[in-house]
């Protein structure tokens, strides 16, 4: 069984919270290592997929999945479907 790691961060607006996360999935993802982000905001959820963009190459990119919904519902749904997919490839970030 793999291990899971998570890893919270809570601070206030301004510290780099999100420059960190950014920078941590693209190094998860070259490692073959799966990343899960979650954003209070579309908005958030959008900056960071097009912060992710700017720093992979097309390839890496490829495996960046985005889901924002304005139901919590339905967008738990379909990151848990996601994530219990066997076809997420090794460096996947949703």
């Amino acid at each position: 069984m793999k291990k899971t790691t998570v890893q919270y961060i809570s601070a206030i607006p301004g510290l780099g919270k999100t420059h960190w996360a950014v920078h941590h999935m693209v190094e998860r993802l070259r490692r073959s290592e799966i990343s899960l982000y979650i954003a209070p905001t579309v908005r958030l959820v959008d900056q960071v997929y097009d912060d992710l963009g700017k720093l992979l190459s097309k390839e890496e990119f490829k495996l960046v999945h985005r889901f924002h919904h304005e139901t919590t519902t339905q967008v738990s749904t379909r990151v848990v479907s996601t994530l219990s997919s066997n076809k997420l490839k090794p460096g996947t970030v949703v």
